[in-house]
């Protein structure tokens, strides 16, 4: 989902599939995971006044068993801050 623009600023939620290959000596093995990407971006000023925009993103992976992710207990949880 996209959040339109106000005054807390604006952003975006997205829940993907991601599917990853291995060779071992079993054999090819693959693992899937969910990812769901959380971005806040809003509009600030500088310590000098100029103009910036700082964002937020979340990175949350959960497991997926029987084709179902556990979306209430991630597996890891990734926080990055960005300024523009």
């Amino acid at each position: 989902s996209i959040e339109l623009p106000s005054e807390k600023g604006f952003g975006s939620n997205e829940f993907v599939r991601i599917t990853t290959t291995s060779s071992s000596l079993l054999g090819e093995q693959t693992l899937q995971r969910a990812v769901r990407v959380q971005r806040r971006w809003r509009r600030a000023f500088d310590q000098d006044g100029r103009r910036v925009v700082e964002g937020l993103e979340l990175v949350k992976t959960f497991r997926v068993l029987d084709g179902v992710a556990g979306a209430e207990m991630p597996t890891s949880t990734t926080k990055s801050q960005i300024r523009l």
